[in-house]
C-alpha cells in the first residue's frame, strides 16, 4: 500500500477528504499535467457520490471562493459528464450550487466565443475582411490620391505649355504666371533648355533680374540656372 493509499484509507465523506487534502497540500488543480491531481482524484472515488453531494451543500460561499480549483476538481470527478449539468439541482439553493451555475455559464460562453473565433478563420470570413480592409484602405487614401492625380494633371499641363513656349519668353511666362504645381518644381522642366539659350544668348537685365528672384525666393533648379548663367 503506498503512503497515499494508506492516507485515504477509510475517507468517506468530503469534509474528511478536505482536512487531509490541505493537511498532505495536496495537488487540486483540475488540468495540472504534473500529477494529474491523482492522490485527490483516487480518494475522492473512495466516497459514495451521495455522500459527495451532501458534504458540496454544507461548503460555505467564503471555503467555495477560496477553493475555486477544488471545487472544479470535485465536480468533474463526480459528474457524468465532467461538466455537472446534473448536479444543478441537487446543489440548488447552495452556495455551491451558485457557483456551479456561474462555472457551467462561463464555460457555455468560452464554448460560444471559440465558435465565433472559428467561423471567422473561414476562406469565405478571412477573403471578406481583406475585401474590408482594402475598402476602407481606399476610402482613406481617396483624398491623398485625388490630390496625387490633380499634381499629375497640373504637371503635364504645365510642361505642354512650357514646351510650346519659346525659351527666350520663359523667365517672363513662369515669373506673372501662377502655376498649379509649385514654381521651384516647374525650374526642373526648363532648366536644360534655359540653360542651353541663355550659353548661346547671354542673358542681362531683366530677364537676370527675374532669374534672380527665382533663384532667390525657389532655389533649386532656379539657383543653379542663375550661378550657372549669371
Amino acid at each position: 500500500m503506498t503512503d497515499s493509499e494508506s492516507t485515504t484509507a477509510g475517507v468517506s465523506s468530503l469534509s474528511h477528504l478536505i482536512q487531509i487534502a490541505e493537511r498532505e497540500s495536496w495537488c487540486t488543480r483540475p488540468v495540472c499535467t504534473t500529477c494529474g491531481a491523482q492522490p485527490f482524484r483516487n480518494a475522492l472515488r473512495e466516497i459514495p457520490r451521495d455522500e459527495v453531494i451532501a458534504g458540496l451543500r454544507l461548503l460555505s460561499r467564503d471555503f467555495i471562493s477560496g477553493h475555486t480549483d477544488m471545487f472544479r476538481l470535485v465536480i468533474s470527478g463526480i459528474s457524468i459528464f465532467g461538466v455537472g449539468d446534473e448536479l444543478l439541482v441537487p446543489l440548488e439553493g447552495t452556495p455551491a450550487g451558485e457557483q456551479l451555475r456561474a462555472n457551467i455559464d462561463y464555460q457555455h460562453r468560452e464554448y460560444e466565443r471559440r465558435r465565433t473565433s472559428l467561423a471567422t478563420q473561414t476562406p469565405e470570413a478571412i477573403a471578406e475582411r481583406r475585401a474590408e480592409r482594402k475598402a476602407a484602405k481606399l476610402q482613406a487614401t481617396a483624398p491623398h490620391r485625388e490630390r496625387k492625380a490633380a499634381s499629375e494633371n497640373g504637371i503635364r499641363s504645365a510642361a505642354q505649355e512650357l514646351n510650346e513656349t519659346p525659351a527666350a519668353c520663359i523667365l517672363g511666362l513662369v515669373a506673372r504666371r501662377e502655376f498649379d504645381w509649385p514654381v521651384q518644381a516647374v525650374g526642373g522642366l526648363v532648366y536644360r533648355r534655359l540653360l542651353e539659350h541663355h550659353k548661346a544668348t547671354p542673358i542681362q537685365g531683366n530677364e537676370l533680374r527675374t532669374l534672380s528672384e527665382l533663384a532667390e525666393r525657389h532655389s533649386g533648379y532656379w539657383k543653379k540656372l542663375f550661378d550657372r548663367v549669371s
